[in-house]
C-alpha cells in the first residue's frame, strides 16, 4: 500500500458526543427551596436591621463568595464546577462556570472563556453530572484554564428566534448589554482565582453569545487580548437582522482595539457571505480589527460548526494560527513535526498538523508496516477514542497489526 496521504485520517462519530448535562430537580422542590431561601432571607435581614447592619452592604460584602465547588477527573484534565455570588448583576445573583485544565500543569495559566450560547442549567444550579465537554478541553490541552460560561435559561431565551419584538437596534443592544454583564462578572470572578495569568484571557464564542463577547470587548476589559467570534448573529423572527446590528457593530469596533477572528460558514443560510462581510466592514469601519475566514462544511450552518468533528476540526487550526500571530499559546509546530517524523518524515507534516489541531478527544492508530493510519475525533472519552482509531487501523491494514501511536497531543511509545 502506497505511503498516507491526507484522505487517509477520517474524522469520526460526529454523533458521539454528549454535551454536559445537568441534572435537573422538580419543580415542586425548586419551588420548595425558593420559598425556603426567601424565608431565611427574611429573618437574616431582620436580624440584620435589628442590629443596624444594612443587609444590602452585608451581601455586597460576599461578592466573590464561593457557594458551591465540586471538582472532578476526567482522562487528561481536571474539571472544576464553580458558583459565585455576583451582586453587581444584582441581588441574589450568581454566576457559575467550569473550569478546565491539563492534569499536572501549574499556573499561571492564560485564561480561555468559552462561551456557548447553550443553557446547561436550571436556576437554581442542581448537582452536576459531567461528561462530554464543549471545547474546553480543546483549549486546556493547548496551555489555557478553559472556563466554560454556564448560562441559565432565564437569560438566554430573548437570542434564540426572538420575537418580532426585538427587531430594533436598541432592544437587540440591551440583550447584548445585559449578557455582556453575566460574562463581565464570569470574568471579574475567575480573574481573581489562584495561579492564573490574568493579563493574558481570551474569549472563544459562538452563535448570540458571539455578539455578546463584541458588546464587551468594547469595555475594555483588563487583560482581555483578543475575541474569536463563531457563527456571531442571531435571529429575530421577520426581522432584517443585517441592518439593525450594523450600527451595534460599528459603535463596538470603535471602542475595541483587540484582535478579533470571525468565523463563519461560506454557504450559511441566514448569515450568507455578503452579510458577515458588510457587518464586518461596519466593526472596522471606525478602527475595529476583524479577520474573517469562511469555511465550507456541507449542510451545516455557522453557529452548529461547534458541534460537529467536521466543523471542529476545520476551525481550530484556523484559530491556533491566529493565536500563534499574537504570541499566545496555540498548537506550534514542534508537536506536528514530532508526530510528523514519527510517521514518516516531512511529506506527511499537513496530515500531523491536521491531526494535532483536531478536536479531543482523539487517538492516532498506525500499522506495524506503518503504511496506514487510523485516526479519530471528538469522542466522549480517551478510551472510546483509542477504540475507534483501532478499528480505523484495522480497516485498511490488511491484517497487519496496529497500535496507537498518539492519545491527543501525548506520543505513546
Amino acid at each position: 500500500m502506497s505511503k498516507l496521504n491526507n484522505d487517509h485520517v477520517r474524522l469520526h462519530r460526529e454523533n458521539g458526543v454528549r454535551f454536559g448535562s445537568l441534572v435537573r430537580r422538580s419543580a415542586l422542590s425548586a419551588i420548595s427551596v425558593a420559598i425556603g431561601a426567601r424565608i431565611r432571607w427574611a429573618c437574616v435581614c431582620l436580624f440584620l436591621l435589628l442590629i443596624g447592619v444594612d443587609p444590602a452592604a452585608s451581601q455586597d460584602a460576599n461578592a466573590g463568595d464561593k457557594l458551591a465547588t465540586q471538582t472532578t477527573l476526567r482522562d487528561d484534565v481536571e474539571v472544576t464546577l464553580q458558583t459565585v455570588r455576583a451582586p453587581s448583576l444584582g441581588q441574589g445573583r450568581v454566576v457559575s462556570y467550569l473550569m478546565t485544565r491539563k492534569k499536572g500543569v501549574s499556573g499561571p495559566l492564560p485564561v480561555a472563556f468559552v462561551y456557548m450560547s447553550i443553557p446547561e442549567t436550571s436556576d437554581p444550579l442542581p448537582d452536576l453530572n459531567i461528561s462530554h465537554p464543549a471545547y474546553d478541553e480543546d483549549f486546556a490541552l493547548r496551555g489555557y484554564l478553559a472556563v466554560r460560561v454556564i448560562e441559565r435559561p432565564r437569560d438566554i431565551t430573548e437570542v434564540f428566534y426572538a420575537p418580532k419584538k426585538y427587531c430594533t437596534s436598541p432592544r437587540i443592544a440591551d440583550v447584548f448589554q445585559r449578557r455582556a454583564d453575566y460574562l463581565q462578572a464570569v470574568i471579574a470572578s475567575v480573574a481573581s482565582e489562584p495561579a492564573i495569568d490574568n493579563k493574558h484571557m481570551i474569549i472563544v464564542a459562538n452563535g448570540p453569545a458571539a455578539m455578546d463577547s463584541l458588546a464587551l470587548g468594547s469595555r475594555g476589559i483588563p487583560g482581555l487580548q483578543a475575541i474569536i467570534a463563531i457563527g456571531g448573529g442571531i435571529y429575530v423572527e421577520g426581522c432584517d437582522v443585517i441592518s439593525q446590528l450594523k450600527p451595534l457593530l460599528t459603535r463596538y469596533g470603535a471602542k475595541n482595539s483587540l484582535p478579533t477572528l470571525w468565523i463563519y460558514q461560506d454557504n450559511d443560510s441566514l448569515y450568507q457571505q455578503a452579510s458577515v462581510i458588510a457587518l464586518r466592514d461596519a466593526y472596522i469601519s471606525y478602527g475595529g480589527s476583524a479577520d474573517l475566514s469562511f469555511l465550507h462544511i456541507a449542510g451545516e450552518p455557522s453557529y452548529s460548526l461547534n458541534f460537529s468533528a467536521q466543523g471542529r476540526s476545520a476551525f481550530l487550526p484556523v484559530i491556533d494560527d491566529f493565536l500563534t500571530k499574537r504570541n499566545l499559546p496555540a498548537v506550534g509546530g514542534t508537536l506536528s513535526d514530532a508526530l510528523a517524523r514519527k510517521i514518516g518524515g516531512a511529506m506527511n507534516r499537513n496530515l500531523a498538523r491536521k491531526y494535532i489541531s483536531g478536536p479531543t478527544n482523539k487517538a492516532l492508530a498506525m500499522s506495524s508496516s506503518g503504511r496506514v493510519l487510523g485516526s479519530s475525533f471528538f469522542e466522549n472519552d480517551v478510551t472510546a477514542a483509542k477504540a475507534a482509531a483501532l478499528t480505523d487501523c484495522r480497516a485498511h491494514a490488511k491484517g497487519e497489526e496496529c497500535r496507537i501511536i498518539m492519545i491527543n497531543d501525548d506520543q505513546q511509545d
